[in-house]
């Protein structure tokens, strides 16, 4: 931030402290964002926001009262830190269950169609079997949250057979609707 906050008060151009953006902050959002993130809870994903938001602000020289801040996080081509982990998830699910990429943290990912014959509409749409969890370690692992990310997902963005197609989905989902507030 500082570098950024310095940067400002130099009057270097919005698009320099964009470019300072990208690189500096958010690499430290994503890398292991996958592990880290589902684990992390509700009040460190809202610090981490109060960040990104510190910065959105710096960027575009806007007051602190400014409270609106998604258009100008959208006019960038970002998303919030939840909308970051909500597609960070779902991009791992959809290539895990295609089988596109090793399954490096062996999660066992049953679709409701294996599970049974019935043609229900659980199965029928794609969905993911979320085994009960007792204790909020195991709600908050990152099988756990993968899976209600997937099924959070509607059927129709689920089934694209293309990983890029996917993605462009996804993201127009998340722009248009948000995070569901179960996957938070």
């Amino acid at each position: 931030m500082a570098t950024i906050y310095k940067l400002q008060k130099s009057n270097v151009p919005e698009k320099v402290l964009v470019t300072v953006y990208k690189s500096l902050f958010l690499p430290y959002i994503d890398y292991c964002s996958l592990l880290w993130g589902p684990m992390i809870g509700s009040v460190l994903i809202k610090q981490l926001q109060i960040q990104q938001n510190k910065a959105i602000r710096l960027i575009f020289r806007l007051n602190s009262r400014h409270s609106n801040l998604l258009p100008y996080i959208r006019q960038i081509n970002q998303f919030t830190i939840s909308e970051m982990f909500f597609i960070k998830m779902a991009l791992f699910a959809y290539s895990t269950i295609n089988e596109l990429r090793d399954n490096f943290l062996q999660l066992v990912l049953h679709r409701a169609l294996e599970s049974h014959s019935y043609q229900t509409r659980f199965a029928t749409s794609e969905s993911l079997i979320l085994r009960a969890s007792r204790t909020n370690y195991g709600k908050n692992f990152v099988r756990h949250k993968v899976i209600k990310v997937w099924n959070s997902i509607p059927a129709d963005v689920r089934e694209q057979a293309c990983y890029r197609a996917f993605k462009n989905k996804l993201q127009s989902f998340v722009i248009g609707n948000g995070v569901p507030q179960i996957c938070v």
